[in-house]
Parts: structure tokens; sequence; C-alpha cells
């Protein structure tokens, strides 16, 4: 009941900042555009149009993505030594990394609450005509405490479904090949 409920409400959640990621995208986009026509037929640019995107689209884009990258599992994995272990090891190994990104994620959180705290107090702008930059800033904890949830929740629903490891380990079984023998083994005549 408790692991629907929490892959139910992540993948709300995950839903949800992929469609504001989508969202922001589309309007980027389109303020891209209308600068470029307004340059090119008005000889009147849109103000501000590189720090709006560097200072808000890019990091909504981005921060959001990260998010989705997780949720879908669209990370790059260099599994060459993973590969060959045998698939204990590559059981604990999965949920130590796991717990390693929770807890690097969870010190983001905290850290960039912390540093969007300060950036409110100094009402922080950028960029040549001064964008407002400061509400942008809480997205940075407001991400990694996502990413925080969505990886222990991970951990959790590995740990407590370990059948859900074998579904998701697509690791040759080279490293139980090794451990049996290299041609002697189960199933093989011997003499």
């Amino acid at each position: 009941m408790v692991h629907t409920s929490a892959t139910r409400i992540l993948d709300i959640a995950g839903r949800v900042l992929l469609a504001l990621g989508a969202a922001a995208v589309v309007v980027m986009m389109l303020h891209i555009v209308t600068n470029a026509a307004m340059r090119a037929f008005a000889d009147a640019p849109l103000t501000g149009t590189n720090e709006y995107v560097t200072y808000w689209y890019m990091p909504v884009v981005a921060m959001l993505g990260f998010v989705v990258a997780q949720r879908e599992w669209g990370h790059t994995e260099a599994t060459v030594v993973h590969d060959r272990l045998p698939r204990r090891n590559r059981f604990e190994l999965r949920i130590a990394g796991l717990v390693l990104v929770g807890v690097v994620c969870a010190g983001f959180a905290w850290f960039g609450w912390l540093e969007a705290l300060h950036n409110r107090e100094l009402e922080l702008t950028g960029g040549v005509i001064g964008v407002v930059v400061w509400p942008v800033t809480f997205l940075v904890p407001v991400t990694y405490t996502v990413l925080t949830v969505h990886v222990l929740t991970e951990v959790a629903l590995l740990l407590t479904r370990p059948s859900r490891f074998e579904a998701d380990d697509g690791a040759d079984d080279a490293a139980e090949d090794d451990e049996i023998g290299r041609g002697g083994g189960e199933g093989h005549a011997v003499g």
C-alpha cells in the first residue's frame, strides 16, 4: 500500500515537473523567435531576451530535466565493472549507489535552500538590465528534494521487493558463469 502510494505520488510529481519543463521550453522558444522577428522586421528586439533565457528559462529546463531523467532512468551508466559482478554484489552496489546519490541530493537541496534564502534577502538580480533572478534559485532545493525522495523511495522499493532489481538488472550473467567455472559446470558432461 505504501509502495503504491509513494510511486503514485512520485509519478504525479514527475508528470507535473515534466509539464512545467515542457512549458518552459515552449515559452523560451516563443520568446526567442519573437525577439528574432522583432529584430529582423522592426529593428526593435525585445529587451533582456538573453538575460531571461540565461537566468530563467535555461535553469528551469535544466533543473526539471534532472528530475525527468532520474524518473525515466535516462542517465548514462558505465557498467563495465558492474556487469562482471555476481548478481548479489550488483544488488548491493545499486543500493549503495542510490543511497550515496540520495545523500548528495539532500546536501544540494539543503545548501540550495540556504543560498536561495540568501538570494531572496539580497533581492538578487542579473544581467545588464537587472532581471530579478532570486525566485528561480528556489528551484534548486525543490528539484533536489524531489530527487532525494525519488532516489530514497527507489532504495526502499528495492529493499522490500528485490524482484524489482532482477527485472531492472540488464547485466548478463557472465559473473555467475565465472563462479561456476569456464566450460565445466552444471549441465556439462565431464569425461
